[in-house]
């Protein structure tokens, strides 16, 4: 909930383009729409393809790896990254001074230490600035839009394109700050972005599909959906309550807090790979990557082939071994790794040609973990109040493609009748974006998944308040640490709804006349719990600090106003407004 501006064609902004940047775990993109085509028909929206990148095929999302050259600066994304690093690897020690990185997204996943300064490691291991990955991964989509455009012949410039950046609802806010640092260092102003959650995104491009899709009729007014957005990464889970209908937009504010987790479809090649390193040995599989990588890369590829065309009428599934791997493994053990697979597995796992041969259910077993976990999220939600009964269930997101966790799903909530998947799951969230980028205030309201409010002193109440916590400001007895509540857990924030928290400090002292010209720092905690008295209660973390400057460049002797703090689309604006005279400061929340 970093503060920011949030311009939009109904506030005033003068945006001929809105640009969707989803920027995924395993794979990215971009698509955008143009205002008049936006109000003759929301879907009338156009996303990349790739094929320009020697790509065979039209794809249009590319895979989120990322490649730097020596000195850090860019040097390719996508296919052509994974088409250079292959090259590059027919001379290790030569590529060995480049970094190639891949699944980074989910370094800023449940992280609690997130800085600028926060490293993240390429495929070698070698560490890298994560600040100058995301930088460039959305420079990179940035640019490739623009080139778009211009080779249109388009006569409009970045000043005239509203950007929308997706991320997971399940984020912390340190998390979205620094993608909007990242955004705003690859060229995008903050004036001229949001930030979108996955879920929402998806919602709003269901609602829009055409009858015959057979999911547009559940957003009816007053019906609630779940939707489910199963990414490559994480998954989000978010009910929602259609509110009113306005022309061909469905707006909705939530009924519970997002609940979600890292089990996308990631998680999925994390097992396969866990299987890898328990069959060759994790010694060998580490070597092999080292003296190997473009072969690791090439398994790794077929492995996610496989696992996206997996179906019930399979009955063996191959995926490509490495004859290198096979040949480092006889080296170490003196045996072929075909008799350990015959005495570990007997017929169900075989070595042939040049493929390891799996019987589907042990294939099948590499996603039972990631699924019961995904149940276990769906069945968490469905048992809070409200969230019983959802109209229908949507399942969205790249990972909604699998055959396999849809049937998964379906099998364990028999009690919801209708669970469906948009054709075209996979952009979903991309093109939503978009529609939220144009109308961002088609989510009326959200729900606090935490307790928000900040650190103050406040006059000690022998009847509430502990003395240990007590000290003297003017003469007068003052209680520290207290937590100030502005927005409570589980509580349905509305667009637009204010939240005040009145302040007092005296600067009468000589000791502290000099604080008077300087900003005030106010640190902002979060806990679970409903009601806490002190910031120092347990369960509670300190979440960012809220920057004031001073009104009219100096703080009165005696400070008497009010923290206000107003949602404004998936951030919150905050500032501060003084009692005698009115004046207004824009103030900052850092997360980071």
């Amino acid at each position: 909930m970093a503060s920011g501006l949030v311009s939009t064609f109904r506030a005033g902004g003068n945006w001929l383009v809105v640009t969707g940047i989803d920027l995924g775990t395993t794979y990215s993109g971009y698509a955008y729409s143009f205002r008049s085509d936006f109000e003759m028909d929301p879907l009338k929206i156009t996303s990349n393809d790739w094929s320009k990148d020697g790509v065979h095929r039209p794809e249009v999302k590319a895979p989120t790896v990322i490649l730097l050259n020596k000195d850090l600066s860019f040097n390719s994304f996508g296919y052509r990254a994974q088409k250079i690093y292959g090259d590059l690897l027919d001379e290790p020690e030569e590529a060995s001074q480049y970094y190639f990185i891949q699944n980074f997204k989910m370094q800023l996943y449940d992280k609690m230490d997130i800085s600028l300064e926060m490293t993240i490691k390429d495929v070698c291991g070698k560490k890298v600035p994560a600040i100058i990955v995301f930088t460039e991964a959305i420079r990179f989509l940035k640019n490739h839009c623009l080139g778009v455009f211009n080779e249109r012949d388009l006569e409009f410039t970045i000043n005239d394109i509203f950007f929308v950046i997706t991320v997971p609802a399940i984020w912390t806010d340190a998390a979205k700050q620094f993608m909007r640092e990242a955004s705003k260092r690859a060229g995008i102003e903050n004036s001229q972005m949001i930030l979108a959650y996955e879920p929402e995104a998806a919602a709003l491009y269901c609602s829009l599909l055409p009858a015959d899709q057979g999911i547009a009729k559940f957003f009816q007014e007053n019906r609630k959906i779940m939707i489910v957005d199963l990414g490559g990464g994480t998954v989000d889970i978010t009910v929602v309550k259609v509110i009113k209908k306005i022309d061909k937009l469905t707006y909705f504010e939530h009924v519970h807090k997002v609940e979600g987790g890292a089990w996308g479809g990631y998680h999925v090649n994390t097992q396969y790979e866990r299987f890898l390193e328990d069959l060759f040995g994790k010694e060998i599989i580490e070597e092999f990557k080292k003296s190997n990588m473009s072969n690791f890369i090439e398994m790794m590829n077929d492995f996610e082939v496989e696992k996206k065309t997996l179906s019930d009428e399979l009955k063996k599934v191959g995926v490509k071994i490495s004859g290198e791997l096979r040949s480092q493994y006889q080296l170490k053990h003196g045996k072929d790794i075909k008799k350990t697979l015959e005495k570990k597995f007997n017929d169900q796992i075989k070595v042939i040609g040049d493929k390891l041969k799996f019987d589907v259910e042990i294939f099948r077993s590499f996603f039972n973990e990631c699924i019961q976990h995904i149940v276990n999220l769906i069945g968490k939600t469905c048992g809070v109040k409200g969230c019983e009964y959802p109209s229908a269930m949507i399942l969205v997101g790249g990972f909604s493609d699998s055959n396999v966790v849809r049937k998964a799903i379906k099998g364990a909530f028999p009690a919801i009748k209708t669970v469906v998947s948009p054709v075209g799951a996979v952009l979903s969230v991309l093109k939503g974006s978009v529609v939220f980028g144009h109308e961002p205030t088609i989510v009326t309201g959200r729900v606090c998944c935490k307790t928000i409010g900040v650190a103050l002193h406040r006059p000690y109440n022998p009847a509430i308040h502990v003395q240990e916590k007590t000290f003297k400001l003017g003469g007068k007895i003052r209680v520290d640490d207290c937590f100030e509540k502005m927005f409570t857990i589980n509580e349905v924030v509305h667009l637009g709804q204010m939240k005040t928290i009145e302040v007092h400090d005296l600067l009468t002292d000589s000791q502290v006349q000099n604080r008077r010209k300087q900003p005030k720092s106010i640190e902002v905690y979060a806990t679970q719990s409903d009601d806490p008295k002190y910031i120092t209660d347990p369960g509670c973390v300190l979440l960012g600090r809220i920057t004031v400057n001073p009104p009219g460049g100096n703080w009165p002797e005696v400070v008497e106003g009010y923290i206000e703090m107003k949602p404004g689309g998936t951030e919150i604006t905050v500032r501060y407004r003084d009692k005698q005279t009115g004046l207004i400061t824009e103030g900052q929340i850092d997360f980071i």
